[in-house]
C-alpha cells in the first residue's frame, strides 16, 4: 500500500477578529504547503492476526522558518501496526516513529528546533454485533 499527499496550507488563514481587526486581515501563520510519501506492506498471518509495517517521508520546506502552530521542517517515518480478531472482539494497535526536521519559528518571538524526534501510540478495542 501506498500513499501520496499534498496540503495546501497556503491557503489556511487563521485571523481572529481581535487579531484581523488591528492587522487588517492578515493571518496569524505562514505555514508552506506539504508533500508527504507513505509506502508500506501489510499481511494477514492467519484469520485472526494481521499486520503492517510502513515508512514515511515529508519532504522538507525551502527554508527552516517556520510557523509556530507547526515548527518541524519535514520528517521521516517508521510504523509498525497489527489486529487480532476473538469472535467478534478486535485489538488494534501501531506505534511510528518519526524523525522531525530542525526549524526556526518565524514571527518576533523565535525558537530554535533541533535534533527531535517523536513516538505515537494508538490502540482500539472493536466489537462487532
Amino acid at each position: 500500500f501506498g500513499s501520496v499527499r499534498w496540503a495546501d496550507y497556503s491557503e489556511l488563514k487563521v485571523s481572529p477578529a481581535v487579531f484581523s481587526s488591528s492587522t487588517g486581515g492578515a493571518s496569524l501563520t505562514n505555514i508552506e504547503d506539504s508533500l508527504s510519501y507513505k509506502i508500506g506492506v501489510g499481511r494477514k498471518f492467519s484469520d485472526a492476526f494481521s499486520g503492517s509495517l510502513s515508512v514515511g517521508y515529508q519532504v522538507a520546506a525551502d527554508s527552516d522558518l517556520v510557523s509556530p502552530l507547526a515548527p518541524t521542517n519535514g520528517s521521516y517515518s517508521v510504523a509498525l501496526g497489527g489486529k487480532y480478531t476473538v469472535d467478534s472482539i478486535s485489538f488494534s494497535g501501531g506505534v511510528r516513529y518519526i524523525i522531525l526536521g530542525d526549524a526556526q519559528t518565524s514571527g518576533s518571538v523565535r525558537a530554535a528546533f533541533s535534533n527531535n524526534s517523536a513516538v505515537a501510540i494508538g490502540l482500539k478495542v472493536g466489537y462487532n454485533y
